[in-house]
């Protein structure tokens, strides 16, 4: 998938176009039929994929505005986005010029003029111009005037629950990872390059890869984590452990720590992906050192238990 920064950057495409348009944080079960909606009409048109988004997040720029923490890093976002079909993402610098543009502006000068789109995909609660004043009314007024194909897609439910980012976000924060695995379509993993850390592990005899959490990086609650590993399109199996590690440190930031099973290689400044599969416990701070081995040594076994090796 190619990535363009800038709707002005993106070459002449001679196709028909289908522009998928959102925020796309997570890639939840409702993105990813937003996207494969966008994917389909492109291979019945012969035309091409696009998806459109914003970065940074709008609240970002915005004034009296919270940003949310993220789902899913930008890179983990276009990996989904590319194993769904989508062959370009237009990534739109957020900018205060940009955020005053009205609604009809925005759609003729962005989606028009320059992605030429001639389908376009949005949610149901889609908002955009000036103050999010364009809605769904209006984009498909816009669409009838234009002779634009305008598709809508509506609101589902998983588990009793509505798909959004918003629902995503809770019921990870919340550490339920079962109903964020039917929200996402998968297990929530966290990825990013590995780090130097203290060498502590090694010294309990649980060699781990260490990956800095960003402040605005979605977790679950602090604990020891049955997990699988991807790298370089490979799994792996291991446990991890979120949080500050009190029992060997006094630090404040959290970490993401990786015992991989039966894996020797040195994984400094690789990118790898760790996908959460189940909880063995919370995060605890031992009277000992060798309290926390035996622990460790125990919560591999259950880990082993639970990815079933």
């Amino acid at each position: 998938m190619d990535i363009v920064t800038g709707h002005q950057h993106l070459p002449p495409l001679r196709h028909p176009v289908a522009v998928a348009l959102g925020n796309f944080d997570g890639i939840h079960i409702g993105h990813q039929k937003l996207l494969g909606t966008a994917v389909d009409i492109a291979a019945q048109t012969n035309g091409h994929a696009l998806a459109f988004t914003l970065e940074p997040h709008p609240a970002h720029i915005l004034p009296r505005r919270q940003p949310p923490q993220l789902i899913t890093s930008n890179k983990r976002k276009f990996e989904l986005m590319a194993n769904i079909g989508i062959e370009i993402c237009v990534v739109e610098p957020f900018t205060k010029t940009l955020s005053l543009l009205s609604p009809d502006d925005f759609l003729d000068t962005v989606l028009v003029q320059s992605l030429r789109a001639q389908h376009i995909i949005v949610g149901h609660n889609f908002g955009y111009g000036h103050k999010r004043q364009g809605d769904v009314v209006h984009l498909l007024s816009f669409g009838k005037k234009h002779k634009l194909d305008i598709h809508v897609i509506h609101p589902i439910q998983t588990m009793n629950k509505k798909v959004s980012s918003t629902t995503t976000r809770q019921v990870v924060s919340q550490g339920n990872l079962d109903l964020a695995h039917s929200l996402l379509g998968r297990p929530f993993d966290m990825d990013g390059v590995v780090i130097k850390g203290k060498k502590l592990g090694r010294t309990l005899g649980f060699p781990t890869a260490n990956l800095a959490i960003e402040s605005d990086q979605l977790t679950p609650p602090y604990g020891v984590y049955a997990v699988h590993i991807k790298y370089q399109e490979k799994l792996y199996s291991g446990i991890a452990n979120l949080g500050v590690c009190p029992t060997l440190t006094s630090k404040s930031m959290p970490s993401l720590e990786v015992h991989i099973f039966d894996f020797n290689k040195d994984l400094y400044d690789q990118h790898i992906c760790i996908i959460f599969k189940s909880l063995i416990r919370k995060e605890t701070k031992f009277a000992s050192i060798k309290a926390l081995q035996q622990q460790i040594k125990q919560d591999c076994l259950e880990a082993r238990e639970k990815l079933q090796l």
